[in-house]
Parts: structure tokens; C-alpha cells; sequence
């Protein structure tokens, strides 16, 4: 009776203890009593990745990671041992990528399914391949932002200088007066404007008595003037015409280089006898007090 009790406890001892060990392994992640297949990658590095991290494929966890230790040839580089379940079959080219799962550092194995037709074994090896952290992509996106927001914050703060040394105490005092003339300029076109309105209905008048004049210029007739005019300016051209040709006693005396040769050695002639009856008289005439 003794003994059989003893016995019972035992039991209870051991499936209390395998429960335990069950239990501690399910929460994190390895189901004991399910088949799992096992295999390995090799990383230079592995950043924070730490055992029981999920293994997943198309974003669905299909294991875990079960160890993480270092190669035997002493190279430094890293074996991480996984874990999966007999959910799918895995191609034997496909890659396990280490990535971060999350913002706040998390990481994972992500298998990038190969397509060749031989499935992965128990126990084979995967190349292993790195992805940069989500926080290295942001900076690295950021990156270029923040160089353009530092040039264009330089850019600003020169420009910010440059308007400092333009509106110094003279230039602003230049300012003032120029603000200040341009006022007074409105307030003249202002006054003007007034003057314009106030005379609004001479203006007006100005406007109407020419309008009268130009009515009254446009019904006078012209034609009988224009018509003498032109007509006077045809016998004017016919008688240059004519003087050019040599028409007529005008004509041929303009024209005539003989005859005006004789007209001026007549003259000249002309002008001697008078000179010398002037100076003579008494060659020509004869005076009698007498009448003898």
C-alpha cells in the first residue's frame, strides 16, 4: 500500500515535471508533441537577433529559432539553428533573410521561397542573406532630406544676413522718405482728382462747345477753295513750264544767251552816255541866257 502510494506521487512528479517542460517549451514557440524540421544559417553578423524569434514565410510564422552559436572554423561568423513545422514544403535554393520586424528592434528568419524542385532536409543548410534594420532605411531616407533642409536653413540664414545689412538705419530712413513722397504724390493726384470732379460740368461745356466747332467746321465747303487753289497752282506750273522752254519774250530772255549779251552790252552803252551827258552837258546842250 506503501509503495503504491510512492509510486503514484512519482508519476505525478514526472507529468507535473513534463507538463512543466511541455508548457515552458510551447510559450516559447516549440510544440514538443508536433514533428519540426531542422535547419541551419550561417550569418557574418546577426544584430540583435536572439533566440525563440519567429520564423516565417510570406509574412506567417511557421518556427522559431532554437539556438544561436558561433561556426567551428573560429571565423566569427555566426550558425543560428531553426526550427519549422512540417506546414509547407520548403524549396532546398530558397533563403532565409534576417530582417527587422519592427520599429523598436525586433528581428526575424524570412524564408524567400526558391523554385527548384528538391525540398529542404532535416538538418541541411540555408545561405543566409542581411537586411538592413527599418531605422538604417529611414536614415538612409532621411538622409538626403536633412542635407537639403541644412543647405536650404544656410541659404536662408545668409539670405536673413543679406536682408539685415540692406535695411540698415539709412536705407530704412531712405525708405521712410520715399513712403512719405509717394504719400504726398497720392495725396496731390487726390487733390487733383477733387479739382476735376469740381469742375465736372465745365469740363463738360469744353467738351461740347468743341464738339459744336468740329460740326461746324465739318459743313463748311471747302471744295469751291481747294478747287481755285489747285487751279492756281496749274497755271503757275504751265507758266514755270513755259519760261523753261523758252516761251514768249520772258522765256526767250532767260533762255537767250545772245540776246542777254546784247541787252547787257546795251545797258552798259546806256550807262556811259548818261555818265557822260552828266559830266558834259554842255556837249549835248546848248544854254542861252539871251536867247541866242
Amino acid at each position: 500500500m506503501k509503495i503504491r502510494r510512492e509510486f503514484i506521487l512519482g508519476a505525478v512528479g514526472v507529468i507535473a515535471l513534463l507538463l512543466f517542460v511541455w508548457g515552458f517549451n510551447y510559450l516559447k514557440g516549440k510544440d514538443l508533441l508536433k514533428k519540426q524540421q531542422r535547419f541551419f544559417v550561417v550569418y557574418p553578423v546577426i544584430d540583435g537577433l536572439i533566440e525563440s524569434h519567429p520564423v516565417t514565410v510570406n509574412g506567417v510564422a511557421i518556427g522559431q529559432v532554437n539556438r544561436i552559436g558561433f561556426h567551428k572554423d573560429r571565423s566569427g561568423r555566426v550558425v543560428v539553428e531553426c526550427l519549422i513545422g512540417d506546414y509547407i514544403d520548403i524549396p532546398s535554393n530558397s533563403i532565409a533573410l534576417l530582417k527587422s520586424s519592427s520599429l523598436i528592434g525586433g528581428f526575424e528568419i524570412e524564408l524567400l521561397l526558391g523554385n527548384t524542385p528538391d525540398y529542404l532536409q532535416h538538418g541541411d543548410t540555408l545561405p543566409g542573406r542581411i537586411k538592413p534594420p527599418i531605422q538604417d532605411e529611414l536614415l538612409g531616407m532621411i538622409e538626403p532630406v536633412k542635407d537639403q533642409a541644412v543647405s536650404v536653413i544656410t541659404r536662408l540664414d545668409t539670405l536673413l544676413a543679406s536682408l539685415n545689412m540692406l535695411f540698415n538705419e539709412e536705407t530704412r530712413s531712405q525708405i521712410n522718405s520715399g513712403l512719405h513722397q509717394l504719400d504726398k504724390s497720392l495725396a496731390h493726384i487726390e487733390s487733383i482728382a477733387a479739382n476735376i470732379r469740381d469742375h465736372e460740368n465745365s469740363i463738360a461745356n469744353i467738351i461740347d462747345n468743341f464738339s459744336a466747332v468740329s460740326d461746324t467746321l465739318a459743313a463748311l465747303e471747302f471744295s469751291p477753295l481747294l478747287k481755285q487753289t489747285n487751279e492756281t497752282l496749274q497755271s503757275l506750273s504751265n507758266l514755270l513750264h513755259n519760261l523753261e522752254a523758252g516761251e514768249g519774250t520772258a522765256g526767250m530772255l532767260l533762255n537767250n544767251e545772245d540776246l542777254y549779251l546784247t541787252l547787257e552790252a546795251s545797258t552798259k552803252q546806256l550807262e556811259y552816255l548818261l555818265e557822260d551827258i552828266r559830266n558834259n552837258p554842255k556837249k549835248y546842250f546848248s544854254f542861252s541866257v539871251f536867247g541866242k
